[in-house]
């Protein structure tokens, strides 16, 4: 079969899903004859006057299957890179849905109307388009007999199977066809309860003329029994989720892709809602945006089933609300009338409101101010709190112990007195005698108790410096001097507290009080190499195998620019499944297992896939998983394209990105040779001057210099979101021989 009829033969089968109906294949010309004759002039010239109408593909004023079979003819030749072949009236009468494609979905549309004018429909094709639920009802046929009267034709009866969801036509035996411009093509005889014998063959010229009537020596009755066909809409069986879980900041956003199975089901929108729209909302493309902290859950149901369903649990923080607060004393001795202060430090540094509340248990005890100095009133024990203004919940305690363990400093003089008079600082004697006077002076000294940095951790790129603002508490401390110093020179370095990142790694700076070594501060350092992997994307994180299937989930390890994205796999548990280098999962026995993926150039970045192996799993699905997503906003606001490839792609490819603002502008994007199985995927940045562009993807074998279309979709770069207009990433890698 040529690679022309393949893939007509293709779309056929798997887009449409429909039985065979009347279409001319390519390589059925010879049926066709040489010339085609027209009684005159007139007849002609109406001929190549033409007008297309929108469903009416061959301009024949009939809607039909033919038309349809024009459509995915068009469809097959330019989905694979060739020229269109549609005048710009053709293809506007085949683009039914307007969505600037000539494809299956208009064919669809086509023989679905087709169908309905079969069983009794009367709406329009234009009526139909916009009353789809009307158009949808399908009528019952009676059964019609005709009896064939005395003069009968030499022709051929038609009994080609029709479209599924159709009625057949009955057959006429009344009149002769008025042309003989295509012989009629039979694939079952008719059944007649007597086969007819002419004593004459008929002969046509003009218009169909018979030169002599032809007679049979017997009438001869035709009986055609038609029956009507109602569709049944295909159910959905299956709705995923591309995440089933969110962890959110309050503001941030999130999506999370359904797919919808099985793929010829006709109606695959989905409703979207929030069990806590407090806590989370979602849009109608399935948007989630965090609005509080809390737990929620997000449904995506089925139009079509309403009765199936995924949901995503979400859970959402808030990092400007105040989690927790560290003190840098949890026990204080001072003497009555002294004083010392237990510093309270705020978690997360990202808090909006620091502000902190004192309190003490008993006053009669301890008292403490406003700034948190605690000062002793009489003997005994108290509890001192710092509890958050912002949020109430959340406090500390000090314990405070009034009358022992404070630090005194003694200074004894002693003073000798002879017989004359003598003059010690608070007493004086005329005698001769020794008079001693001991002076105890307590004396506080502010020590270090605390040093605080402006952040936690930091990301720097190569060759990037920051500097780290460190504040020594108490400020009345004499001694603020710092001294730092890095936990790998090789990755950051730090000098007076100016960090520069010097290779890719992870490292902690450390600021020591010089005063008391005991005191310090740390600052974790990730130094971000844009040649080593970052992060591990994975196509799914949950599989269901059967014992002795396969299961595989995609990855792309970012960033794109990475140099070494080797992947080692391994699973906890080798009696229950088992895992290859390429990542495909087999299942051995019953029950629950991860399987982890690491890459090899960065093995602090990991991901898992949970993998349950059971009896009875969904059938494999080739297609599964392989839809196009999008993964991040690079700095420059460009949209980073994920697209994954088939489970068992093989070959050597490149894709292509065609780019299409609003106002015209088109950009190609093509990508460096990608080489699956080793290649998973791809991921691009992809930008245009507008905030809406259309993009479309081909991908090119290497090999035999063939392309195919994966897709066409209109980004938004504003909701960082997208719509398919047309997806079939598994078919494109399929038609060009690029599927083991």
């Amino acid at each position: 079969m040529s690679i022309r009829k393949r893939i007509f033969a293709s779309v056929l089968s798997t887009a449409l899903g429909l039985s065979a109906f009347p279409v001319q294949l390519a390589g059925a010309e010879e049926s066709l004859p040489d010339t085609v004759s027209f009684t005159d002039q007139a007849e002609a010239e109406d001929a190549l006057a033409k007008t297309y109408k929108l469903g009416d593909v061959n301009g024949d004023g009939i809607i039909d299957a033919s038309d349809a079979s024009e459509v995915l003819v068009e469809y097959s030749i330019t989905s694979t890179g060739g020229e269109r072949t549609f005048s710009n009236a053709v293809f506007t009468a085949a683009d039914v849905n307007k969505d600037t494609f000539a494809d299956s979905n208009d064919a669809s549309q086509i023989l679905a109307y087709y169908a309905f004018t079969q069983t009794g429909g009367k709406l329009t094709f234009e009526e139909y388009l916009k009353a789809p639920q009307e158009s949808q009802e399908t009528t019952t046929a009676p059964a019609v007999t005709t009896k064939a009267p005395k003069t009968t034709t030499t022709a051929a009866v038609s009994t080609t199977k029709a479209p599924t969801s159709t009625t057949k036509a009955p057959a006429s035996t009344t009149k002769a066809p008025t042309t003989t411009a295509k012989k009629a093509t039979t694939t079952k005889a008719a059944t007649t309860t007597k086969k007819a014998t002419t004593t004459k063959k008929a002969t046509t010229t003009k218009k169909a003329t018979t030169t002599k009537k032809a007679t049979t020596t017997k009438p001869v009755t035709t009986t055609v029994t038609t029956t009507a066909v109602t569709t049944t809409a295909v159910p959905v069986s299956v709705l995923r989720l591309s995440k089933i879980e969110m962890l959110l900041n309050v503001g941030e956003g999130d999506i999370s892709y359904p797919t919808i199975l099985p793929e010829n089901v006709a109606d695959k929108s989905v409703t979207w809602s929030s069990s806590d729209e407090n806590v989370a909302t979602v849009d109608e493309t399935g948007w989630v945006v965090a609005k509080a902290e809390g737990l929620c859950v997000i449904t995506a149901r089925s139009v079509q089933s309403p009765d199936i369903a995924g949901h995503i649990a979400v859970t959402v923080t808030d990092d400007s609300k105040v989690k927790g607060i560290r003190m840098s004393k949890t026990e204080i001795s001072v003497e009555v009338g002294s004083g010392d202060i237990s510093y309270a430090t705020i978690l997360p540094n990202t808090a909006r409101d620091k502000t902190v509340i004192w309190s003490s248990s008993d006053p009669t005890v301890a008292e403490v101010d406003t700034d948190g100095w605690i000062t002793g009133i009489s003997d005994g024990t108290c509890t001192i709190t710092a509890r958050s203004r912002s949020n109430p919940q959340v406090s500390a305690d000090v314990t405070v112990i009034v009358g022992s363990g404070v630090k005194t400093t003694t200074t004894t003089t002693i003073t000798t007195t002879t017989t004359t008079t003598t003059t010690t600082t608070t007493t004086t004697t005329t005698t001769a005698e020794t008079t001693t006077e001991t002076t105890t002076t307590t004396t506080t000294t502010a020590a270090v108790a605390e040093i605080r940095l402006g952040w936690n951790s930091a990301e720097l790129e190569i060759d990037e410096t920051i500097t780290a603002e460190a504040v020594v508490l108490p400020e009345e401390a004499p001694n603020k001097n710092i001294n730092w110093s890095s936990s790998d020179e090789g990755v950051a370095t730090v000098e007076n507290g100016v960090i520069k990142a010097i290779a890719g790694g992870e490292c902690t700076i450390t600021a020591t009080s010089e005063a008391d070594p005991q005191i310090s501060a740390q600052i974790q350092i990730s130094v971000l190499d844009e040649n080593r992997v970052r992060k591990i994307v994975l196509t799914d994180e949950e599989l269901y195998i059967g014992i002795g299937g396969y299961g595989i989930s995609w990855l792309v390890m970012l960033p794109e620019t990475a140099e070494n994205k080797a992947e080692l796999w391994s699973c906890s548990d080798t009696s229950i499944a088992s895992v290859d280098k390429y990542g495909n999962i087999c299942g051995k026995a019953l029950g629950d297992c991860v399987v982890t993926v690491t890459s090899a150039d960065n093995p602090n970045v990991k991901a898992d896939v949970l993998v349950h192996v059971v009896a009875d799993p969904e059938p494999f699905d080739p297609r599964k998983g392989i839809n196009s997503s999008i993964e991040s906003v690079a700095e420059d606001g460009s949209i980073l394209f994920c697209t994954p490839f088939p489970v068992r792609a093989l070959g050597h490819f490149t894709v292509k990105y065609v780019i299409t603002d609003t106002n015209g502008k088109v950009t190609t994007i093509v990508s460096e040779e990608l080489d699956p199985p080793v290649d998973k995927g791809i991921v691009t940045a992809v930008n245009a001057d507008t905030d809406t562009f259309a993009l479309s993807l081909y991908v090119t074998n290497v090999d035999t210099g063939g392309e195919a279309r994966m897709g066409a979709y209109r980004i938004n770069k504003t909701t960082l979101s997208f719509s398919v207009d047309i997806e079939d990433i598994y078919y494109a890698f399929y038609i060009l021989d690029g599927v083991k």
